[in-house]
C-alpha cells in the first residue's frame, strides 16, 4: 500500500488506550473500562464525541485518530526555480507529493469532496507560473493556495529537485512541509 498505509488495528488501539488513559487521569468522564470493550470505531467515535472537553494536546491526538487523506504522490512539473543565475535560464522538472487531511466521514458527494484531479490541475497552474527562487517559498505559496481553495485539516507537501539531486549524486533533495488547520 506505500509508505501513506493505513494505521495498523494495533496502533489504533495503542493510540485510543493513551489517549482513554489521559481522560482518566484527567477525571473526564468517560468508562476506561467500558471503552476497552467497544471495538476500534466504536471507541473513536466515543472520543471523537467528548474531543471537546480535552486538553488541546488530547484534542490534536484524537483528531489525527479520525484523518483521512487525499494523496498525489511525484505530480511532476516544469518550472524555473533556483538561486544561481543558470537555473534562472531553464525550466527544470519538480516532483509534488502531498496528502491533505480531511474527514471523509461527512462526503456524500464529489462537491463534498477534495477533488484530487481539482488538487492536481490547481498545482500544476500554479507550480509552472511561479518563478521562485527557493523552494521553501514555493512550498509555502502552494500550502497558502491550497488551504484557501480546498480547506484541508493538514497539508503534508513534499517538494522534490531531481535535477539538483542528479547533480549532488544522491538519490533526492528538496523540502517538506507540514500544516495543521484548525
Amino acid at each position: 500500500m506505500g509508505r501513506f498505509s493505513l494505521l495498523r488495528k494495533s496502533t489504533l488501539n495503542a493510540m485510543l488506550r493513551d489517549v482513554g488513559q489521559l481522560l482518566v487521569k484527567r477525571r473526564w468522564r468517560l468508562k476506561h473500562r467500558q471503552l476497552r470493550r467497544c471495538d476500534a470505531s466504536k471507541r473513536t467515535e466515543a472520543l471523537l464525541a467528548s474531543a471537546g472537553n480535552l486538553p488541546d494536546a488530547a484534542q490534536v491526538a484524537v483528531r489525527m485518530i479520525a484523518m483521512d487523506f487525499v494523496c498525489v504522490e511525484a505530480l511532476r512539473v516544469d518550472t524555473v526555480i533556483g538561486a544561481y543565475p543558470w537555473e534562472r535560464e531553464l525550466r527544470q522538472p519538480l516532483l509534488l507529493s502531498l496528502r491533505l487531511g480531511f474527514d471523509n466521514r461527512a462526503v456524500t458527494a464529489l462537491s463534498t469532496a477534495i477533488d484530487y484531479a481539482s488538487v492536481v490541475q490547481t498545482l500544476r497552474e500554479h507550480v509552472a507560473a511561479r518563478t521562485d527562487q527557493l523552494l521553501e517559498t514555493l512550498a509555502e505559496s502552494c500550502c497558502t493556495l491550497l488551504a484557501e481553495r480546498f480547506r484541508p485539516r493538514s497539508i503534508e507537501l513534499r517538494i522534490d529537485k531531481p535535477m539538483a539531486a542528479a547533480a549532488l549524486g544522491c538519490a533526492s533533495v528538496g523540502i517538506s512541509v507540514h500544516r495543521t488547520y484548525a
